[in-house]
Parts: structure tokens; C-alpha cells; sequence
């Protein structure tokens, strides 16, 4: 500061007895007014400058003028200054012609000078000029702009030596702001994967039926006899789903599927299961659903949806080296639970449901006291030519060959089924067909029908399940027989049990997130801002020595956009893999979901944020003049 004001007056002693308003200038710019002390240091520094008001100049008309002559022509006027005359020695000069020069020597105590524009002293014959300081004052004045100047812009270049010096230069400095930057990427990554897992969730872990599915069951209204219960149940449904919108009806309570692999005796026992899953008749699927492998020909086979298979590798299980791929489950053999009927995988579809496509008279004995049946087309398809002229009339049935010889043996021709109707004998098939009884269509959808309206429940395939709801709610509403009709679209259901289970959870986890995201941003904010604050003298010089604004602000950015790069960057790649490495293990049932398309976007907003507060406090700082930033 000290150095400053010297500068500030020598400027003013220099130049205020030639052009008063130049210092004026000068002082005004180099000394800032802050305070009263720097104003006495300003005004003191003018007052002197006015009364050594000394511009070098010699004004001859203000001095006492002798004149010296000599008989040669020659003729030498001394000029001199009265109050000083006395302390002056006297002249001794030897002045000699030579060649056209004039040689001056001095035998004077004194030095010699030639007067002159080169030697920064001229004799003018005038009086030297009285400028008042209250006329400074009011001078209104402006300097030109200069015309040969060049911009102070840096090459992108030097702008990247700029930023790799200021990182460098740094120092120990660098432990801190990593420290406090990889700290805040981790926290801001968690965040978000917190706050996400709020809003997104894992459809194959919540969601266990087919979304066409309505699931219709009945009870009493009041206390009546078993036949008049089943006798209105039987009158509501052949009313409404016999025939017409909602005559796709399907029961099958299905049970749980065994995986099972014959390749290594120590696997043969495990129980490894499908479960959570919707039965859904074969004729809602087409070949263009089909992923791998193709539609099922036989009775026991069927088509798996990739939303079970996807949902079976995420688990943890020891067939998961086994099957790891979609393919790997064709051919596969899954054995049910209820009736121990296997099941083979010959097609894997993609309908993106819960869902096994599979033949509904097969179905319909996946379950207890189910009826193990099928019709004369299914039969011929597995063995054709051998039944080809077979024609069952209703009433009649084939049974399979173990089940015909026992009744054979007994002499008897026909068969009491438990829905109370009697059907004739009419032959066998091969038990390994793997059903108990073959029917005409219409027998099929007849003992379906009893097994729905004895169990008074089933299921309704439809394309829009609110709209169906909404309608036989109205039907149920007009048919007073005593009934409760209860219609639930199970889809929306688990939906909203899941939401329901996580409502608690989710206000304060957000407000966790919120916070975190808000601290972590005020920790950057007053990083940067102490960093740049401790490096205001490396701004200061930047500044004097002429470089532009915008090149330094570029310069911190880069600086910034680096140190982000080593540190933010590896910190939210980390932190996601590892989040998206524990969510995948179902063992700790996190359900964390995080997606990369959300990591990139935290790490574009972080990068974003980083750079907007790295700019603000460097803009604070370059706004004001240099000359007040080396005041300070």
C-alpha cells in the first residue's frame, strides 16, 4: 500500500506543473478512497504536488537575465535565479571552434547540461504557467482511445497452461477440495439414487397376474342353503359369461412350478420354483409374441413369458450358471406342485405379463379337486392318424388306459364325474397323454363351467379390465338372487398395496434427499468461493498485466471442468456401481434401482453446477478496476 501512495505522488510532483489534470487523473485511479485515512494521504499528495509545481522546463522570463559580449561577435546571455545566486560558484567554461563544432569544457564544480527535448529540459522564453487547484478540479477531461492496440484474449493454448499452472500452484490446497468434492459427489449420488428409487420401481417384483385377468368371486348375502347359493351363482353366470363380452372365462388356481434338471443328481432335489404368475389360455398368444422356440402342439406344453424368466434370474439360486440365458429354459421341464403334472417349455414369448400360456382344459386340473381333461382335437394332435375318425357325442368319454382297465375289470360302462353327470365309457388312450379323461369340446366347457360355479370363483380375460369392472359391477347391482359379487382387477391391487407400503417411507426419504443436495451444494459453493477469495493477488496480476477477463474466467473454468474430472466423476461412477451392484443382490431385498441414463444426468448437472459456482465468485472479484484490486 505504502509503495502505491510513493508511486501516486512522484506521478503528481512529475506531472501536475505540466498538465495538472493528468495527475489529477492519476492520483485519482492509483490511490482508492476508502476511508479517511487514505483521503489525508490523497489530498496531501496534491497539495505537494502544487507547491513543487516543477515541470524540468527553464522559464527564462522568470529569471534575472545578464548579457555577455565579447569583440568577436560573440554574445552569451546567463540567466539565473536571485535567491540562489548566491550559493552559484562562478562560471569557468572553455568554449573552442573546431572543424564547425563547438567544444565546451568545465572547470566548474558543477555538472553541465544541454537543454533540450532529449534531455527532458527546455528553455521556453515565457513565464512558467499558474495553474490553480480549484481549477484542476473542475476540469472535464477524457482520454482517446488508443489506435494500435491488440486484444489481451489467451489462445485456448495458454488459457490450458493457465489452468494446469493454477492446479499445480495449488499445492497441498488440492487435498482439501478434493476431499470436499469427492464427498459431495458421493453424497449427491446416493441422493438421487434414493430419490429415484421413489419413483421408479421393478414391475416383475410387484406385479403377479396377467393385467387382463378380472378375478370374480360370489358369497351369499345372507344365510341360505348350499343349493340355492349355487343355484343363483349358476343363474348370474350363465347370464353374463356364457356367451358375449365376458364369456372368456378361465379357472385355474396353478400352483407353483418346479424347476427340474436331470443333468446332475445333486440338483435333482432342489426346489427351485416359479411362482407369482398368471395362467393364461394359449389362444391369446400368436407366433409374432414369440421370442425362442415355437407354439405348443401338445396338451403338457407351454409357453413362458420373459418377465418370469427375467425375474427368476435376478434371484439367487443354484441353477443360475445353468440357465443364464432365455434359450437355456427350452425343453425345460417344470413339474406342478399341487398335482405333480409336468409341464414342457417349448417357446419363450414376450407379451411383457406374468404370464405361462397354456392349454385351459390342462389348467383346469393344475389344482385340487381340478378335473385332468382334454378335448378329441388335443387328442388327435398328439397322435395323428390314430384318432382321426374318433367322434365322442355328448356323454361320452375316453379314459386313460390305466383308469379303463380298473373299470373294464369291473364291468362297468360308465362314469360318475363329481360334478353329478354321468358319462359313457367309450374307450382308452395312452397314459402318457398325462390326463385322466377325454371329451368333446362342449363336454369341456361343461365340466369347466360346473367346476367355476362349484368353487364360485374365476377369472375374466379382457382387453380393458376397468371398463369390465365398471359394467358387471352394474350387472351385479341389477341381480338380486342374494349375491355378493366381489370384482377385483388384481394388477391395480398389488399396485396399491406396494404404494401403500412405501407411502410412509418415501415423504421422508425425499426430504433426506433434498437436504443432502442442498448441503452438499452450499459446501461447493463456499469451497470455491474460499479458494478464490485466497487467490486475489494471482487475479490482481492477471489483471495489471493486461490479461482479459473472459480468458481468466475460461482459464478457473478449466481448472474447475479438470479438478471435477478426477474427482466428481470417479466418486458418481463408483458410488452408482456399487449401488447398482448391492440392488442386484435379491438376498439383502433393497430393491434399489438406479438407471445409468440417471447417472449421467447427475453427472451433467454436477458438472453444470460446479462450473456456475466457480464463475460467480471470479466475476465478483475481476468486476472491479485492477487499480482497486492491488489497493486492497
Amino acid at each position: 500500500m505504502s509503495i502505491l501512495k510513493n508511486i501516486a505522488r512522484e506521478c503528481l510532483v512529475i506531472l501536475v506543473s505540466h498538465e495538472r489534470r493528468i495527475a489529477n487523473f492519476f492520483a485519482d485511479r492509483i490511490i482508492e478512497i476508502r476511508d479517511g485515512e487514505i483521503t489525508k494521504d490523497y489530498m496531501n499528495a496534491k497539495e505537494d504536488a502544487y507547491e513543487r509545481m516543477d515541470d524540468g522546463n527553464i522559464y527564462l522570463k522568470d529569471l534575472e537575465e545578464e548579457h555577455l559580449f565579447s569583440e568577436d561577435g560573440a554574445f552569451i546571455c546567463l540567466y539565473d535565479n536571485p535567491e540562489e545566486s548566491e550559493n552559484h560558484t562562478p562560471i569557468r567554461l572553455n568554449l573552442a571552434w573546431k572543424h564547425g563544432k563547438l567544444y565546451i569544457q568545465n572547470l566548474t564544480d558543477c555538472d553541465v547540461i544541454l537543454a533540450g527535448a532529449e534531455a527532458g529540459c527546455e528553455m521556453l522564453h515565457t513565464h512558467r504557467p499558474n495553474v490553480e487547484m480549484t481549477e484542476v478540479e473542475n476540469f472535464e477531461f477524457s482520454l482517446p482511445r488508443l489506435k494500435n492496440h491488440t486484444s489481451a484474449r489467451l489462445g485456448f493454448r495458454e488459457i490450458w497452461k493457465l489452468a494446469i499452472e493454477n492446479i499445480r500452484l495449488m499445492g497441498k490446497k488440492q487435498a482439501f477440495i478434493i476431499g470436499i468434492l469427492l464427498l459431495t459427489g458421493v453424497m449427491m449420488t446416493i441422493s438421487l439414487a434414493n430419490f429415484t428409487n421413489n419413483f421408479f420401481y421393478n414391475e416383475r417384483s410387484v406385479l403377479k397376474n396377467d393385467s387382463h385377468y378380472i378375478n370374480i368371486s360370489f358369497e351369499p348375502e345372507y344365510e341360505m342353503e348350499d343349493s340355492d347359493f349355487y343355484r343363483s351363482v349358476r343363474g348370474f353366470f350363465e347370464k353374463h359369461f356364457i356367451s358375449g363380452d365376458y364369456s372368456d372365462v378361465f379357472k385355474s388356481t396353478g400352483g407353483k412350478l418346479l424347476l427340474h434338471y436331470d443333468g446332475f443328481n445333486q440338483l435333482n432335489s432342489l426346489n427351485v420354483e416359479f411362482e407369482d404368475m398368471s395362467y393364461v389360455d394359449v389362444k391369446h398368444l400368436s407366433e409374432k409374441d414369440l421370442v425362442y422356440g415355437r407354439m405348443p402342439k401338445d396338451i403338457s406344453e407351454i409357453v413362458v413369458d420373459q418377465w418370469l424368466i427375467d425375474r427368476f434370474m435376478d434371484k439367487e439360486n443354484p441353477y443360475q450358471t445353468i440357465f443364464s440365458k432365455p434359450e437355456d429354459f427350452l425343453h425345460a421341464k417344470l413339474t406342478n406342485t399341487i398335482t405333480s403334472d409336468q409341464l414342457e417349455v417349448v417357446g419363450i414369448c414376450n407379451t411383457n405379463e406374468p404370464s405361462i400360456y397354456i392349454s385351459q382344459n390342462k389348467a383346469l386340473g393344475l389344482t385340487v379337486g381340478g378335473y385332468s381333461i382334454a378335448s378329441v382335437s388335443q387328442l388327435q394332435k398328439k397322435y395323428p392318424g390314430k384318432y382321426d375318425d374318433l367322434n365322442l357325442k355328448t356323454g361320452e368319454l375316453l379314459m386313460a388306459q390305466t383308469k379303463y382297465e380298473d373299470y373294464d375289470m369291473r364291468k362297468t360302462s360308465s362314469f360318475h364325474m363329481a360334478n353329478g353327470r354321468e358319462y359313457e365309457i367309450m374307450g382308452n388312450f395312452p397314459d402318457e397323454f398325462n390326463v385322466d379323461y377325454v371329451l368333446n369340446d362342449l363336454d369341456c366347457l361343461t365340466i369347466r363351467n360346473d367346476y367355476i360355479i362349484g368353487t364360485s370363483q374365476f377369472q375374466v380375460y379382457t382387453k380393458n379390465p376397468n371398463k369390465a369392472i365398471k359394467e358387471l359391477r352394474q350387472f351385479a347391482n341389477e341381480y338380486k338372487e342374494g349375491l355378493l359379487i366381489a370384482l377385483i382387477n388384481p394388477n391395480k391391487g398389488q399396485m396399491a398395496k406396494y404404494e401403500k407400503s412405501r407411502e410412509d417411507s418415501v415423504s421422508s426419504r425425499n426430504l433426506i434427499a433434498i437436504a443432502a443436495v442442498i448441503i452438499s451444494l452450499f459446501i461447493i459453493y463456499f469451497m470455491v468461493k474460499s479458494n478464490v477469495s485466497a487467490r486475489t493477488e494471482e487475479l490482481t496480476v492477471y489483471r495489471l498485466i493486461g490479461i482479459e477477463k473472459n480468458s481468466i474466467i475460461q482459464a478457473y473454468l478449466l481448472e474447475m471442468f479438470l479438478v471435477t474430472s478426477y474427482t466428481v466423476l470417479p466418486a458418481v461412477l463408483i458410488t452408482s456401481g456399487v449401488i447398482r451392484f448391492i440392488g442386484s443382490i435379491p438376498s439383502l431385498e433393497l430393491g434399489m434401482i438406479f438407471p445409468w441414463w440417471c447417472v449421467l444426468l447427475l453427472l451433467f448437472v454436477m458438472y453444470l453446477l460446479n462450473l456456475i459456482i466457480s464463475i460467480l465468485p471470479v466475476r465478483s472479484i475481476l468486476s472491479r478496476p485492477p487499480a482497486a484490486l492491488a489497493a486492497k
